[in-house]
């Protein structure tokens, strides 16, 4: 009967732990989104001259941008990118395609044409 007690109090503390660990993960998840969507929230009210300076002052703010970005848009019914590759494809031989702060460079990818960001996230990207 002890040796259950012991053990019962060893698994308690177990899923304990495991419920905690889950918990954080959950905090860091919403952290995350919400990190991202200050930083959208920049992008869109600040003219290019601030929003250079934003990420200039802190380059950690690219990563943070981008996972954010890549955590919320799997939330979405469907990638906007994915929407604007299909019509690219349609209409390809009318237009020479850019890829300007391309981030994962999905675009890039898919025309092979020269691709230019600021901060790369994806390889083979000429960096500014």
């Amino acid at each position: 009967m002890v040796k259950n007690k012991k053990n019962k109090k060893k698994i308690n503390k177990i899923n304990k732990n495991n419920k905690n660990v889950k918990n954080m993960e959950l905090i860091k998840k919403r952290l995350i989104g919400s990190r991202f969507r200050y930083i959208n929230e920049k992008l869109y009210k600040n003219n290019s001259e601030m929003s250079w300076k934003l990420f200039n002052n802190d380059p950690k703010l690219y990563t943070i941008y981008h996972e954010g970005y890549r955590n919320q848009i799997i939330k979405w019914p469907y990638n906007p990118i994915n929407k604007i590759i299909s019509w690219l494809n349609k209409h390809k031989e009318y237009f020479n395609i850019g890829d300007f702060g391309c981030g994962d460079a999905l675009i890039a990818k898919t025309f092979k044409k020269y691709s230019v960001t600021v901060l790369a996230t994806a390889a083979p990207i000429k960096t500014t």
